[in-house]
């Protein structure tokens, strides 16, 4: 099965937290979206600094890493509900 890599970008400290691994860029979202929305995250307290980025893929039968181009699924602040 194929699962896909993402990581989350800090801006200001110019790193890349270690990849996660979702079945899809929605569950992806929904658990960056967890994050960014409690309140004692760095991402919470600095939404601006945080990006979510899917990063390529992994294959569970080959161990096989499957780079891909960077691609910008949003930062922190997107995904922060508005009470």
């Amino acid at each position: 099965m194929i699962h896909q890599m993402f990581s989350i970008q800090d801006t200001k400290a110019q790193t890349f937290n270690p990849p996660f691994f979702q079945k899809n860029h929605q569950e992806a979202i929904r658990t960056f979206s967890k994050i960014c929305n409690d309140s004692t995250s760095m991402l919470n307290q600095y939404p601006e600094d945080f990006i979510l980025l899917h990063v390529g893929a992994f294959c569970d039968e080959t161990g096989e890493i499957i780079p891909s181009t960077l691609s910008n699924i949003g930062t922190a602040s997107q995904y922060i509900k508005n009470s």
